[in-house]
């Protein structure tokens, strides 16, 4: 082993044998798993790369997105957006998600209270619960770069942040760089959709949930980080336009393989 070898195991593919050290300068602590579909080659660590599992070339396939269900017809609950995020037959795109303008257009039901709305440092928010916030979306659709906070203060009060809504910061097109609080536990579906300069993403520790499509077509990343462990469900073409051949995807090492198995599953 060289210099500086990563103190976890490379896979370089499914059918690889376990425990192989290969030598590598800085990597990272934990496994690269090269994706389905055939990797070329070894995977070779990054300098001063995140602490956890890189799963390359999961993500994304290219063709035809498969035409979704169709969304159930009904009234909104208060804080939710309809389920219309069924992508067209020829996969074109999120073209009948609701668009971000209408993100507090948020009906409540007869005989509650509208949930209060604001913004801090240009992010939007809503009330969702007692001192707990959801992400509505941005003051500013040229941001490149938008970090969700743990907390936040708000007329001396101090909220966490839990939620990401369905479509919140879909379609922002300066958008390169995202990172996400450790107390979001739940990202709607299409939250980061169709942002075409999109190039990294990280989770917070506490992330359970990611919806439909929440990452769909966002055809430029190159690193996903998983930083938690609690990750149980990703919907149906999260990934989907992901570029499967270039991105790193970093997990913790006992996650890596099951991380995997829900990314295959969400790219259809």
């Amino acid at each position: 082993p060289g210099t500086a070898a990563p103190q976890g195991t490379e896979i370089p593919g499914t059918a690889a044998p376990q425990g192989t050290e290969i030598p590598g300068t800085a990597a990272p602590q934990g496994t690269e798993i090269p994706g389905t579909a055939g990797s070329q080659g070894t995977v070779t660590p990054e300098t001063a790369a995140p602490q956890g599992t890189e799963i390359p070339g999961t993500a994304g396939s290219q063709g035809t997105a498969a035409p979704g269900t169709a969304a159930p017809q009904g009234t909104a609950a208060p804080g939710t957006v309809k389920p219309q995020d069924t992508a067209t037959g020829n996969g074109s795109g999120l073209n009948t998600l609701p668009s971000s303008d209408d993100l507090e257009d948020f009906s409540p039901k007869e005989g509650t209270a509208k949930k209060k709305t604001f913004t801090v440092k240009k992010i939007k928010y809503r009330i969702s619960g007692k001192n707990k916030v959801a992400v509505l979306g941005t003051s500013d659709r040229k941001l490149q770069k938008i970090s969700i906070p743990d907390t936040i203060l708000y007329q001396k009060k101090l909220y966490k942040v839990v939620s990401i809504e369905s479509s919140a910061l879909q379609k922002l097109q300066k958008l390169k760089r995202a990172v996400i609080g450790d107390y979001v536990k739940q990202i709607k579906s299409g939250a980061f959709a169709e942002c075409p300069h999109l190039v990294s993403i990280s989770f917070g520790n506490n992330l359970e949930s990611l919806g439909k499509k929440v990452l769909y077509r966002d055809s430029r990343l190159k690193k996903i980080i998983f930083k938690g462990k609690k990750l149980k469900k990703i919907g149906e073409k999260t990934f989907f336009g992901v570029p499967k051949k270039t991105v790193r995807i970093t997990a913790p090492k006992k996650k890596a393989a099951y991380y995997k198995k829900m990314i295959e599953k969400s790219l259809h």
